[in-house]
């Protein structure tokens, strides 16, 4: 199994990956910290980071580009259920994967994963998968969820290195196209109305599931439409067609 290194404070997970990645791990590291100063969530959103839950790193070595072309999606449904199966033998109940990174428990949120690739003369060199897990709290001012709410935490090392081994096998099963179809199994509100909002506009509709590069499905007035981006939220069946929000300019 790679090498797990553990450090007691870190700015964030990922961005000492990056460091790390220079150095020659033939076959990539995980990494993790108690705790995180700077942690982030995707589009930069700041990842509260107390101590007492899980924040790991991790780096699949280079020859993962031989293995598999599609990056970074692949990684993104290794990554879910990697989180998914460790929560579910907790008994953690009532879990689905909401698109595109984060894992819920009873429609909150309880982790989420952050993708970063680099790429040199637009071929890809590495992937770091971040994770981050409530165990112990949840921020309160978000609609969210922790182990602790549900049974009593496994030791944080004890957790850290289940989650690496799930990730390591489902990263060897790739590119099975049966963890595509498992992922799709838990996918929150998968066939049923959402609205999926993007920074400046509103679209309404049937999610009809995932494209092989990762593309959400959604079904408007019958016709189905690729989105990469957004923020899916149940809606009712009779706001099911697309909505544009106009920008509104100063006056």
């Amino acid at each position: 199994m790679p090498p797990l290194l553990s450090f007691p404070a870190l700015q964030s997970t990922n961005q000492t990956a990056h460091v790390y990645a220079q150095l020659p791990f033939k076959n990539g590291f995980a990494l993790s910290s108690l705790i995180q100063t700077k942690g982030q969530g995707s589009r930069g959103r700041p990842w509260t980071s107390p101590h007492g839950n899980l924040y790991m790193s991790f780096l699949f070595s280079p020859h993962i580009n031989q293995k598999n072309s599609s990056l970074p999606h692949d990684l993104l449904v290794v990554a879910s259920l990697a989180v998914f199966t460790t929560l579910k033998n907790l008994s953690i109940p009532n879990l689905s994967i909401k698109w595109p990174n984060d894992i819920l428990s009873q429609g909150k949120k309880i982790s989420g994963i952050l993708i970063e690739t680099s790429f040199q003369n637009e071929k890809p060199l590495y992937t770091i998968i971040g994770v981050g897990m409530n165990v112990l709290s949840s921020p309160p001012q978000l609609h969210a969820a922790h182990i602790a709410q549900f049974r009593e935490p496994p030791p944080l090392h004890s957790l850290q290195k289940q989650l690496q081994t799930h990730m390591i096998s489902f990263f060897q099963k790739l590119p099975q196209q049966s963890l595509s179809s498992e992922y799709a199994q838990h996918l929150h509100l998968l066939n049923q109305n959402i609205s999926l909002n993007l920074q400046d506009e509103v679209h309404h509709g049937i999610f009809r599931g995932i494209s092989n590069n990762g593309a959400l499905i959604l079904e408007i007035h019958g016709e189905k439409r690729l989105f990469y981006t957004g923020n899916v939220l149940a809606s009712s069946p009779n706001t099911s067609n697309s909505t544009y929000l106009p920008s509104i300019s100063p006056s």
